[in-house]
């Protein structure tokens, strides 16, 4: 294009001032008029030319994406071609043309012709250029040709400047009438757009029609959906076929996870390095608006993003954000309505496959099941919290690699589960391989969609977790999981979670009646229980089985010569490491020191996990001591020792409720304990009552002394090698066995010489007297009886009282008649001296099998061959 320099050169036409002044006022208010820029231009093109005269023709220039483009061409209407140009131009013969024969040149190697409109015009001589601005550019150029040799004059370009300044005004003026058109315009269009949202009834229609609002509303080149999945957001609808349906935006990737998490429109270039292109041809020509969508509680549902080859106007934000509140909106209130049909649904199928469960562990494997059934996964998963270890169980699994999976543990941060379990949220996970945390039952990475939710109670404790997943399923239809997959997995699992707390309130209900039974039936032994030992022990099986604790101790606190004491374990019952009891002899545990010690001090210690206690001694650590529970025991102030209970495989959880069994339990020792030691108060005073009436008698009868003493220890001895049970029942008998002398005179019981026949019928009644004398005393057992009644007869019937021959003798009579028999020989008496030893053996062996019974004088011989 040929633009002339303008210089300053005298005018050679002069104009009158004031009347141009008044012309350029009347053409602007025609101006502002126009209907559009290029009507403007185009009519400003003919203005100019009736304003200054000293222009023959006119262009005029408008600027577009490309760069200026002819809008208008004024004064040319007189330039002709002859037919020789013409055909130069053409470049062929005229038989060629009249035979439509076309021709291709290069322009700029073609010297003849109208190859240009500037060369073709070459009588025209001076150019006037007159730029018109707008808001910092040139939105156009006028151009007045001269064909006079005489430049435009001074006024003419000072008049064009005007003219351009005017056109200025006239073009703002115009755009913002375009504006303002087209803001109406889009008000419109959102409104007609908003109401006809109220028309969809179903959330999926909504989410495939999004692109096409979007074009109704405003000029768009191309317009998506992305419905937000978890930690990704999928095309779900499109005006075209790029970008595909089901193309995935990973988290964190292009400018629409921008939008959202800004939570406001975004507006970019396409050629913005940040901006996913997804598939869009040409960036560079392109200018895009990515509008979040969020529900009325402010969650993210999605994105739409649409391109256009104009930049967005700045006052289209707001409108965007009209629709955007509108579609989030519709879309919470159909996706709202979907899910309860869902929900209720998938309540009523899940009720019917729930509802005939009877423990929790069938309730675990229904629910994978009807999830695996009512969604599009290939496997599920329910997996229990275990707070004691810190781990999530696999209690139950469906599908593909279900046998693999149960029983399966996975500790804190172990897996993807535990982000469900962190947030008390579901999580959607359109690809689990490509998570580093994720964990596969499989041991084999693979492409797949994850969905979990969060299992609970109906007061809102947490159970577990939920989920499905596609991992190793069909390649072509990895990710297949939607939000009405999420819609079940959660209805199941607050089914799950009602029945999982049912049957566990009835579980518990039924642990507790047993455990109380357990309870009851402990205390009961224990009220026939009489040493402190066997009364700890029982309680110590009973907490074991009520707890689940491993292993436990009654602690004893011995004091030595010094004053100082220590705890001493007399009773261990449970799994315990080999050298761990032995640690209290080698490493004592005294008041203060270790988890016992400091139960004496405190009353109550519970440790969690020993390994991690900062004042557990290091020798004691060492022998994989964790979660230990100890409760003091005492006797009116006085501190006697500790009951505990603990673990060493691996930390347990320790309930209040275990706490306080273990305590009432100790309290329940601590009783049983007093009773046992008043009891052996009273023995010891009973015995030793016995004892002195024993010893009473042996004056009145003038044996030797010790006698009483000496039958105890030798029959106690006996009776331990021939195995009898009953040793209280033989001591008190062998005690009392001579009762009934108190009522034979002393001329009888003290003679010195043989008795008469009638004062020998006097002595035999001795032993039936002594009887009659005790049996009503409640406390004394039948053996004792039996010994007082039976001591004096003989294996031959030649005894008495009754004549009683053999077995018909009961055992401790026969073991008592041994040792009485071997005392009285081996000790001198009033009447005779005492034997040696070997003829006491002698004689004893020789009544063998005839007065005595034979087994009990053989063991009874082996008995003095020991030492003493």
């Amino acid at each position: 294009m040929f633009v002339a320099r303008l210089v300053d050169v005298p005018s050679s036409s002069p104009c009158n001032r004031s009347s141009l002044r008044r012309h350029l006022l009347e053409l602007l208010r025609r101006w502002m008029n126009s209907a559009d820029v290029e009507a403007l231009l185009q009519e400003a093109l003919r203005g100019a030319l009736e304003l200054i005269p000293q222009a023959d023709a006119g262009s005029v220039l408008v600027r577009d994406q490309a760069g200026y483009r002819y809008a208008g061409l004024a004064g040319f209407e007189g330039v002709r071609f002859s037919l020789e140009q013409a055909m130069a131009g053409y470049g062929g013969s005229m038989e060629e043309a009249l035979q439509a024969h076309a021709r291709v040149y290069r322009m700029e190697q073609h010297s003849s012709g109208p190859q240009q409109l500037d060369t073709a015009m070459a009588d025209l001589h001076w150019r006037l250029v007159v730029p018109i601005p707008f808001e910092g550019r040139v939105e156009a150029l006028l151009n007045l040709d001269r064909s006079s040799s005489e430049p435009f004059s001074p006024e003419a370009l000072e008049l064009a400047e005007e003219l351009g300044k005017s056109l200025e005004v006239a073009l703002s003026s115009l755009r913002d009438r375009e504006r303002l058109r087209q803001r109406l315009q889009r008000e419109e269009a959102l409104s007609r757009v908003l109401a006809s949202l109220a028309g969809f009834t179903d959330a999926e229609a909504l989410w495939a029609s999004l692109p096409q609002l979007v074009a109704d509303f405003m000029p768009v080149a191309l317009a998506s959906a992305l419905r937000r999945e978890g930690e990704a957001l999928r095309v779900v609808s499109s005006l075209r076929s790029e970008p595909p349906v089901g193309y995935l935006l990973p988290r964190g990737k292009g400018i629409s996870w921008q939008a959202l998490e800004k939570r406001r429109v975004l507006f970019a270039p396409c050629s913005d390095p940040a901006a996913h292109r997804l598939e869009v041809p040409r960036p560079e020509r392109y200018y895009a608006a990515f509008v979040p969508l969020f529900d009325p509680q402010g969650e993210p549902l999605g994105v739409l993003a649409f391109h256009n080859e104009h930049p967005f106007a700045a006052d289209d934000e707001a409108l965007l954000r009209a629709l955007a509140q509108g579609v989030g909106n519709a879309l919470s209130k159909l996706e709202a309505q979907s899910r309860e049909l869902v929900r209720l649904g998938t309540l009523a199928q899940a009720t019917r496959a729930l509802g005939p469960a009877r423990s929790a562990e069938e309730v675990y494997r229904r629910t994978v099941e009807e999830a695996l059934r009512q969604t599009g996964a290939v496997s599920a998963i329910l997996s229990r919290l275990n707070l004691g270890e810190s781990s999530l169980e696999v209690v139950a699994a469906a599908g593909l690699g279900a046998e693999r999976a149960v029983g399966l543990r996975f500790y804190h941060g172990q897996g993807v589960a535990w982000e469900v379990y962190r947030n008390r949220a579901p999580l959607f996970i359109p690809d689990i391989s490509k998570i580093a945390t994720a964990q596969f039952a499989s041991g084999k990475r693979s492409a797949g969609a994850y969905l979990g939710v969060p299992l609970s109670d109906p007061e809102g404790q947490f159970i577990g977790v939920l989920s499905v997943d596609t991992a190793g399923g069909d390649p072509h239809r990895v990710g297949q999981l939607g939000p009405g997959d999420r819609y079940i997995l959660e209805v199941l699992a607050e089914v799950a979670g009602v029945a999982i707390s049912r049957l566990s309130a009835l579980e518990q209900s039924q642990r507790q009646a047993a455990d109380y039974r357990s309870l009851v039936q402990m205390s009961a032994e224990i009220e026939l229980m009489s040493h402190p030992h066997d009364i700890a022990r029982r309680a110590l099986e009973t907490l074991l089985e009520l707890t689940g604790f491993e292993a436990g101790g009654l602690f004893q606190l011995e004091v030595d010569p010094s004053g100082e004491g220590s705890l001493i374990p007399v009773v261990g019952v449970g799994q315990y490491p080999e050298r761990y009891l032995s640690l209290y002899r080698t490493s004592p545990i005294r008041l203060g020191r270790g988890v016992l010690g400091k139960a004496l001090l405190e009353g109550t210690l519970v440790i969690p996990d020993y390994q991690t206690w900062p004042h557990a001694p290091s020798e004691y650590r060492s022998s994989g001591i964790r979660s230990v529970m100890a409760v003091r025991l005492t006797q009116g102030d006085r501190s006697v020792g500790v009951l505990a209970l603990g673990t060493f495989t691996q930390p347990r959880m320790v309930s209040q409720e275990h706490l306080a069994l273990l305590v009432s339990v100790a309290r329940r020792l601590e009783r049983a304990l007093e009773r046992a030691a008043h009891l052996e108060e009273i023995t010891r005073t009973r015995e030793a009552a016995l004892r002195a009436l024993g010893l009473g008698l042996e004056l009145r009868d003038l044996e030797t002394k010790g006698h009483t003493d000496r039958v105890v220890a030798l029959s106690v001895a006996l009776r331990e090698r021939l195995g009898f049970a009953d040793l209280e029942g033989l001591r008190l008998g062998a005690y009392l066995h001579d009762l009934g002398k108190l009522a034979v005179p002393d001329e009888v019981l003290q003679k010195n010489s043989p008795l008469s026949t009638g004062e020998w019928r006097v002595m035999k009644t001795h032993p039936e007297i002594g009887y009659e004398m005790l049996r009503e005393l409640s406390f004394l057992p039948e053996v004792a009886l039996n010994v007082v009644r039976y001591h004096h007869e003989r294996s031959d019937g030649s005894g008495y009282p009754l004549g009683l021959r053999g077995e018909e003798i009961p055992l401790e009579a026969r073991i008592f008649a041994v040792v009485d028999i071997y005392d009285a020989l081996s000790h001198a008496r009033p009447y005779k001296p005492a034997w040696p030893l070997h003829a006491v053996r002698r004689e004893l062996e020789s009544q063998a099998g005839k007065t005595l019974d034979a087994e009990v004088v053989r063991a009874f011989i082996d008995l003095l061959a020991q030492p003493a």
